[in-house]
């Protein structure tokens, strides 16, 4: 059974992640450029099928521009005499991260538990940036929760320098205790 209580005491400070990327002058002002630990969670749930909230970000305005860039990338490369294979795949590698949305534990509309991130930085503030804009690896989940209406909240907790690998393994190892050893649905190691 899930005690999403158990990871939520241990981090220090919770916010709603759309909030709080527009405070500030590039976003998250509150957030410390300092080394941490962070957590996402989910506040409240949107859409409920893991397939039409993938549909949904897929058939997105953003996607489609995504997916052109990466048409006419193989093209400009081809031109430029570097041969074929040169373009971005941004589609396929949206695509395969849009896959863990299948992990979250959703049954009849209940999620079996809301944290679905646990992660590590050396700066906590470029690290939400990163999970906002692009540089992360659960970007596309994150942005089609966010499409499908769902609300997350963002925990932090900055540690020594040197400290965050250990200590987001000490997280993920109290996560997996209560859940038979699987990692957050958006995690993959």
């Amino acid at each position: 059974m899930c005690d999403s209580k158990k990871i939520s005491a241990e981090i220090s400070d919770w916010f709603s992640f759309t909030s709080v990327a527009q405070i500030g002058k590039k976003g998250f002002g509150p957030v410390p450029a300092e080394p941490g630990v962070y957590v996402l969670r989910v506040a409240a749930i949107g859409a409920v099928d893991p397939t039409l909230i993938k549909e949904t970000y897929l058939k997105s305005d953003f996607m489609q521009v995504r997916t052109k860039l990466d048409k006419e990338s193989e093209a400009f490369f081809k031109n430029l005499g570097l041969g074929e294979g040169w373009g971005t795949r941004i589609e396929s590698y949206s695509r395969q991260r849009l896959e863990r949305l299948t992990r979250l534990e959703l049954n009849n509309g209940v999620l079996g538990c809301p944290v679905i991130y646990i992660g590590k930085a050396n700066s906590l503030r470029r690290r939400m940036e990163e999970l906002a804009c692009a540089g992360h690896t659960a970007n596309d989940p994150v942005w089609a929760l966010l499409l499908s209406n769902w609300q997350l909240e963002i925990g932090i907790r900055t540690v020594s320098r040197g400290l965050e690998k250990s200590e987001e393994e000490r997280l993920k190892d109290i996560y997996r205790t209560y859940h038979g050893g699987r990692l957050p649905a958006l995690v993959d190691r």
